[in-house]
C-alpha cells in the first residue's frame, strides 16, 4: 500500500524556488444595469415582475468596464469604479440587450445581501401590450437563474475582509475565460459564441463540476451577479437529510469534486474554503464548486514569460512558494501585488 503513495506533486516548489506573494486576477468586467418593475409575458399570460436589465451599450465605443480596465487595475473601494456612461457620445448607436432576468423569490440569505431564484428574460415578439397600453419587451424564457445580490455600502465597508466579491468577480470571469479557451484548444470550436447565455454556463459546470458565471451588473445601490440555478441544494443539507452516503453516492460526489479542483489547479487558482456548504447539488445527482471569494491565483516561477496569458495547463508548470500570511484565512485586502 506504502508504494502507492506519493511524497509531492510534479508541481511542488523545489527547493530554491522564490517566495512571492499570490497574484492578483485579471481586471474584471461589470456592466451598468437597472432594477424596476414592468409587464412580462410569462406562460401566455401578461405578469408583472421585477426584472434586472443590462443597459444598452454603446456600438463601436469601449464600454464603460473596458475604460476602468485599461486605466487602472483590480477593482478599488469608491465609487468610481460605478460611473455610467454619461460622458461618451450620446450620438453613438447603442445595442439593445438581449437578455433579462425575473427576480422570482428568495432562496437565501448571504454575507453581504441576499440570493434569489429567477427567470432568464428574452425579447419578446409578441405584439401583446401591457394594461397601461405600453409594449411588452420582455418575455420569460425556460432557463432558470440564481441571481446573487451584493449591497455596495456592505461591501464597500467591508473592503478587504476574507470573502472579497470583487476577488470573486474577477475569479469567477478569469475560470471562464479559461475553460473557453481550453475547449478551443482542444476541438477548436467556436460555435458556442452564439449559444444562449445561460446554456453556455451550465455546460461550461457540467464539464468542470464549478459554478461558472452568465454576468456581472451594478446600480445605484447593489452588484449582481448572475448564474445558472442549481436546485439540489447544499452538499450539507443533502448529507443532513440522507444521513450517510452509500460507497458508490459518495464516490460520486467525491470524484466531481475532485474533477472541480483539477479544472481550479489547471487554471492555477486555489480555492482555500473548500467545505460542504460550498458545494451545490442539482436533481440529477451533479455537484458544483462555488463562492470563490477566498481564492487566490497562484504564482508561478514563469509567470513574467505568460505575463497577460492564460495558459490552458497550470500544472505543467513549476509553483513558487507563497508567503505565509496569503495561506490561511486571513484579510485579502493585500491579495493584489503583483509576484515580480
Amino acid at each position: 500500500m506504502s508504494n502507492m503513495q506519493f511524497v509531492t506533486n510534479s508541481d511542488y516548489p523545489t527547493d530554491n524556488a522564490p517566495v512571492r506573494p499570490v497574484k492578483r486576477f485579471e481586471e474584471f468586467r461589470i456592466d451598468q444595469c437597472d432594477r424596476y418593475s414592468t409587464h412580462i409575458l410569462a406562460g401566455g399570460k401578461v405578469v408583472l415582475a421585477q426584472i434586472i436589465a443590462p443597459r444598452p451599450q454603446p456600438i463601436g465605443q469601449k464600454t464603460t468596464a473596458q475604460h476602468q480596465r485599461e486605466q487602472q487595475p483590480g477593482a478599488s473601494s469608491d465609487d468610481s469604479d460605478y460611473k455610467d456612461d454619461s460622458d461618451m457620445d450620446v450620438d453613438l448607436p447603442r445595442r439593445e440587450p438581449d437578455h433579462a432576468f425575473w427576480i422570482q423569490r428568495t432562496i437565501r440569505g448571504a454575507i453581504y445581501g441576499t440570493v434569489y431564484g429567477g427567470v432568464v428574460l428574452i425579447r419578446s415578439n409578441t405584439v401583446k401590450s401591457s394594461p397601461d397600453g405600453s409594449k411588452i419587451i420582455w418575455e420569460a424564457a425556460e432557463s432558470r437563474c440564481a441571481i446573487k445580490e451584493y449591497n455596495r455600502e456592505d461591501v464597500n465597508r467591508r473592503r478587504g475582509d476574507a470573502e472579497d466579491p470583487f476577488n470573486e468577480f474577477s475569479s469567477m470571469q478569469y475560470l471562464a475565460a479559461h475553460h473557453k479557451q481550453l475547449i478551443q484548444h482542444k476541438q477548436g470550436d467556436r460555435s458556442n459564441e452564439n449559444q444562449d447565455i445561460v446554456q453556455r454556463s451550465q455546460e461550461y459546470m457540467h464539464q468542470t463540476n464549478v459554478m461558472m458565471p452568465v454576468g456581472f451588473f451594478y446600480d445605484n445601490t447593489n452588484l449582481y451577479t448572475i448564474m445558472p440555478l442549481v436546485d439540489g441544494g447544499e452538499l450539507f443539507d443533502v448529507l443532513e437529510d440522507r444521513q450517510r452516503f452509500s460507497e458508490p453516492q459518495a464516490r460520486h460526489v467525491m470524484h466531481q469534486i475532485l474533477n472541480g479542483l483539477e479544472t481550479l489547479q489547471r487554471a492555477g487558482i486555489c480555492h482555500r474554503d473548500m467545505s460542504l456548504e460550498n458545494v451545490l447539488c442539482d436533481k440529477q445527482g451533479r455537484v458544483f464548486i462555488i463562492d470563490m471569494g477566498m481564492c487566490i491565483k497562484i504564482p508561478y516561477i514563469d509567470d513574467i514569460k505568460h505575463k497577460g496569458q492564460i495558459v490552458i495547463n497550470n500544472r505543467e508548470r513549476q509553483r513558487c512558494f507563497i508567503k505565509s500570511e496569503y495561506c490561511g484565512k486571513v484579510s485579502s485586502s493585500n491579495v493584489y501585488l503583483d509576484c515580480n
